[in-house]
C-alpha cells in the first residue's frame, strides 16, 4: 500500500468518529456511521491497491511462466524430438462460493495458440481430464484413439466443450499443489497437442516425470 492511501485511510477512520460525535451523539447512530466509514475505507483499498497489486503480480507471473513454459517445451523435445507442435496452460481453482461449493477450473496462464472459445470454458471437477486430474488428485493422460480415455473424460463433458476441444488428440493433466503435500491441488499444468499420443508420448512415465517436476517449480510462485 502507497503511503498516500495509507494515510487517507487512517485519517477518515481517525476523524470521522470525531465528526459523529458532533453530529450523532446517539451512541446507535455513531455506531452505524463509524461501520459506514470502514465500509468506505475498505472499498478504498481495495480498488486502489488490492486490485492493481494483483494486476501487477499477474503480469510478473506471466513473464516467469512464458519461461518455464519454454524450458517444458524444450525438455520434452529433447526427450522425444520431432516437429509436433504443444501447447501449455495452468488452470486455477475456484469454488462456486467463498468457503464452499464445488470447485471448477479456469485459464490463467497460458502459450499463444488457443482459441477464444477456448480459454472461455470453465470445467468443473471431474469434468474432461484437468477436472479429473483434480478430483483424483493425480496425473491424468487423454488419448483420442483409446476408447477407454475418450470414454472417461468425454462422459461429464458439455457438448459445448466436447466440440471446441475435439480437434485436440492428446493431453496430459498434472496436479500443483501448495508446498503441503496433503493439501488438494491448488492449479492444474495443461499439455496438450493436435497429434496423438504415440508422438506426444504423454502417456510415457518419463515425460509424467518432467511434468511433475515442473509443477513443484511451478507451485513456488502461487501465494
Amino acid at each position: 500500500m502507497r503511503p498516500r492511501d495509507s494515510f487517507f485511510i487512517l485519517l477518515l477512520l481517525y476523524i470521522f468518529p470525531i465528526a459523529i460525535d458532533m453530529i450523532a451523539p446517539s451512541n446507535c447512530v455513531s455506531y452505524v456511521l463509524f461501520i459506514l466509514a470502514f465500509i468506505i475505507a475498505f472499498i478504498y483499498y481495495y480498488w486502489s491497491c488490492y486490485i492493481p497489486n494483483i494486476q501487477l503480480r499477474n503480469k510478473e507471473l506471466e513473464m516467469i511462466f512464458e519461461h518455464l513454459f519454454i524450458s517444458l517445451d524444450k525438455q520434452l523435445k529433447d526427450l522425444n524430438p520431432g516437429g509436433y507442435v504443444m501447447r501449455f496452460n495452468i488452470m486455477r481453482i475456484k469454488k462456486r462460493f467463498l468457503f464452499c461449493g464445488s470447485k471448477y477450473l479456469y485459464s490463467a496462464f497460458k502459450t499463444p495458440g488457443y482459441k477464444n472459445s477456448e480459454l472461455e470454458q470453465i470445467y468443473r471437477e471431474n469434468q474432461g481430464c484437468c477436472g479429473t486430474a483434480l478430483h483424483e488428485r493425480e496425473q491424468i493422460f487423454f488419448d483420442s484413439e483409446r476408447l477407454d480415455t475418450v470414454n472417461r473424460l468425454y462422459k461429464n463433458m458439455t457438448a459445448t466443450q466436447r466440440e471446441i476441444t475435439g480437434e485436440i488428440k492428446s493431453i496430459l493433466s498434472t496436479p500443483i499443489y501448495s508446498n503441503y503435500r496433503n493439501k488438494a491441488p491448488i492449479a492444474i499444468l495443461n499439455i496438450d497437442s493436435f497429434v496423438n499420443i504415440s508422438f506426444t508420448k504423454f502417456d510415457d512415465n518419463a515425460v509424467q516425470e518432467i511434468a511433475s517436476k515442473m509443477s513443484v517449480l511451478f507451485s513456488k510462485f502461487f501465494i
